[in-house]
């Protein structure tokens, strides 16, 4: 990337990470690639807590053995990955998508399938004189090595309200919680949301 070019996408990512306008010289394409390139050293950095000089080492010893980074080029990516990986705000991005998905499992869908079971009396050959309704949720969810899982539950009709009622008491949670850090300054964010 040029030098100029490199100028404008650093004040752009300083200005606003999540919104680049269009830079002289770059792409969109090659902008957003970039970027989702630039958030995953973030992320890497974070999750494994290493120091920024060992980190721009790892990488440039890393693209130097795979040949994609010439030796004359070194001093001037190194100086590029030093002032690209002290973005404030993406530092705290990555921080806090490490804290949101430090679990050992980790929600990805959820699913409820509603469906009726006959319930036959003596005679099995006449028509069903009742119905069971049923509901079953299925959660999915990432463990360990980021492998799926799922996990079915059946419920009753009021299993539903009382995960209907948990579910919005999270969201009035929510609710207070930003009305408390914005007189703070502090922002809510949710990590996995952009």
């Amino acid at each position: 990337m040029p030098s100029e070019a490199f100028a404008a996408f650093l004040a752009a990512l300083e200005r606003s990470p999540q919104v680049i306008a269009e830079i002289p010289g770059v792409s969109p394409d090659d902008a957003r690639l970039a970027i989702d390139a630039l958030k995953s050293m973030y992320q890497a950095r974070t999750y494994n807590d290493v120091p920024l000089d060992e980190f721009i080492s790892d990488v440039c010893e890393s693209l130097t053995e795979y040949k994609v980074l010439k030796p004359g080029d070194e001093p001037l990516l190194r100086e590029r990955l030093a002032r690209l990986l002290d973005i404030e705000s993406l530092n705290i991005s990555a921080k806090a998508l490490v804290l949101r998905t430090d679990y050992p499992y980790t929600f990805c869908g959820v699913r409820i399938f509603t469906d009726i079971r006959p319930v036959f009396g003596q005679d099995a050959s006449a028509v069903p004189p009742a119905m069971v309704l049923t509901h079953t949720l299925k959660l999915e969810y990432h463990g360990a090595l980021g492998h799926l899982h799922e996990l079915y539950v059946a419920l009753r009709a009021d299993d539903i309200a009382e995960l209907r009622e948990a579910l919005d008491r999270a969201e009035i949670k929510v609710k207070s919680l930003e009305a408390m850090l914005k007189p703070l300054g502090t922002k809510l964010i949710d990590p996995l949301a952009d």
